[in-house]
């Protein structure tokens, strides 16, 4: 049987995640396949250049290490969005209003 409150923590353990990201705090790194380190290295050194533009989709792929949010969490903060790309501030400030944590 399970501890009472055990998904409870889960979900904020979540909803913390999501809150770091809206505040534009740094990537928790918890390790990422070999593959797949050289395409989300540069995703993340270019989150220090403020106007570097990205694909929304490349951004989306990415959310969960740049925003700390998953992909359903990405695709409601995105809806009727028509812009095709946008610097990881830009998009960060999309989600951040979606989510209701200031403009």
């Amino acid at each position: 049987m399970a501890e009472k409150g055990s998904g409870k923590a889960v979900t904020d353990g979540k909803q913390e995640k999501e809150r770091k990201a809206a505040e534009g705090a740094p990537l928790e790194r918890e390790g990422t396949p070999a593959d797949a380190a050289g395409q989300e290295g540069s995703i993340m050194a270019a989150r220090q250049e403020s106007g570097k533009k990205f694909k929304v989709g490349k951004l989306r792929e990415n959310c969960m290490q740049l925003y700390h949010i998953t992909a359903s969490t990405f695709d409601g903060a995105f809806y009727g969005h028509t812009e095709k790309e946008m610097s990881i501030q830009e998009a960060g400030a999309v989600i951040r209003g979606w989510l209701g944590k200031g403009r």
